[in-house]
């Protein structure tokens, strides 16, 4: 272990998922010592070779800070955190108190955390320092909804406040077509959190959704930022981005610093604003916050390598040097675009030559990449494991 930290201080990855897989790469390229946390190691992502896998299967409890703790006699202080998804940025703030000594990490104070991952208190933060935003309301009870829906058309988005909901693997945003819809997904989410947040929804197809991606220093200087826009979500009209490219837009450039600066942001951060089809306007939608995005992976393959300017700066090394990218290159993660575009072909909102045609030229695919194929070929091999595992049943 102490030779493989050569390199400088061991990145602890929290999350082998789509986030976790393009942190580890995105580090393990430059030569860091990575180790990834997760739950199981039945996922493809667990194959990897930029990072050494440990399990944790109270991955989304108190456990993890247990095992992280355990984690650190092993490593030694002074190694890096970086969780990749809300859980674990929750959890890691709301114990930071036990993790400190043996781990840094960017997260912003305990507060500033607790406020913006509130979808309500973001919300309302937004807009007193001047964001346009979504209409949104927190309700509580399906009458309350009833009288809220009297003011917006469909369709509806609804989203739980806060991300310990997550945990019992619902969405992170739901989107409803109708009444019935959002009634359905109001009573499920219900179900564990108090109070929902219902929101309208901004016209315009997906690729009026701009974001901007950073990392910012204690000062609230950005060390690096990326601009881009998304091609598809999955699912559809209101999700994950499953292709996205660089874009260049002034206000989203402008903005995204504004909102962070105004509150003395820290750390890693992304910021989507969806551009109105009724108005031409730009609606901040969410920031995401403590974490590096899926969509990291797109500025790195565009040699913006924030995953690892954020490293550098937490381990207290000599920030790199940016080089200028010499093509431009796609993000794909293709078993989701293709659901995408299945369905918005279905719609008539897109053809299948328009389909191809965004597929055109370089691009980063989300689990293949020829430096690294074991994921791949894992998840190509999931299929006939399942079917032998049945068989042996």
């Amino acid at each position: 272990m102490r030779q493989a930290m050569m390199n400088g201080p061991v990145a602890v990855v929290l999350g082998l998922r789509e986030n976790g897989l393009g942190v580890v790469r995105a580090l393990g390229r430059q030569g860091v010592s990575v180790i990834a946390v997760d739950d199981t190691d039945e996922r493809f992502y667990t194959k990897t070779r930029y990072a050494r896998w440990v399990a944790c299967e109270d991955f989304y409890g108190t456990g993890l800070i247990d095992c992280l703790c355990e984690l650190s006699k092993k490593l030694g202080e002074g190694n890096v955190l970086i969780p990749t998804n809300d859980m674990t940025v929750a959890l890691v703030s709301q114990h930071r108190h036990r993790l400190e000594t043996a781990y840094r990490h960017s997260l912003p104070p305990a507060s500033m955390v607790d406020l913006l991952m509130d979808k309500e208190a973001t919300r309302k933060f937004a807009e007193t320092n001047g964001f346009l935003t979504p209409r949104g309301f927190e309700v509580a009870t399906e009458e309350e909804l009833e009288s809220r829906l009297r003011g917006i058309e469909p369709p509806y988005i609804l989203k739980p406040r806060s991300p310990g909901v997550l945990r019992y693997g619902t969405k992170k945003v739901v989107f409803s077509k109708s009444k019935d819809e959002l009634k359905q997904a109001f009573r499920m989410l219900s179900q564990w959190e108090s109070g929902v947040v219902l929101q309208e929804w901004i016209p315009g197809a997906d690729e009026n959704l701009v974001f901007a991606l950073y990392y910012f220093d204690e000062n609230s200087n950005p060390l690096g930022s990326f601009i881009g826009r998304k091609i598809r979500q999955c699912p559809p009209y209101c999700g994950k981005g499953c292709s996205a490219e660089p874009w260049k837009d002034d206000f989203v450039s402008e903005y995204g610093l504004r909102f962070f600066g105004e509150i003395g942001y820290t750390g890693f951060a992304a910021i989507e604003f969806k551009i109105s089809d009724r108005d031409g306007k730009h609606y901040l939608i969410e920031p995401s916050i403590g974490r590096p995005e899926h969509l990291f992976a797109l500025a790195e393959a565009n040699n913006v390598n924030l995953t690892y300017v954020g490293y550098r700066h937490m381990a207290r090394l000599l920030l790199p040097t940016p080089d200028e990218p010499k093509v431009t290159v796609r993000y794909f993660n293709m078993k989701n675009d293709v659901r995408a575009a299945r369905t918005y072909i279905t719609a008539n909102e897109l053809t299948v030559t328009g389909w191809l045609r965004s597929l055109r030229g370089p691009k980063l695919y989300a689990i293949f990449a020829w430096d690294d194929l074991k994921p791949f070929l894992s998840y190509c091999a999931q299929p006939l494991v399942r079917f032998l595992k049945a068989l042996k049943r």
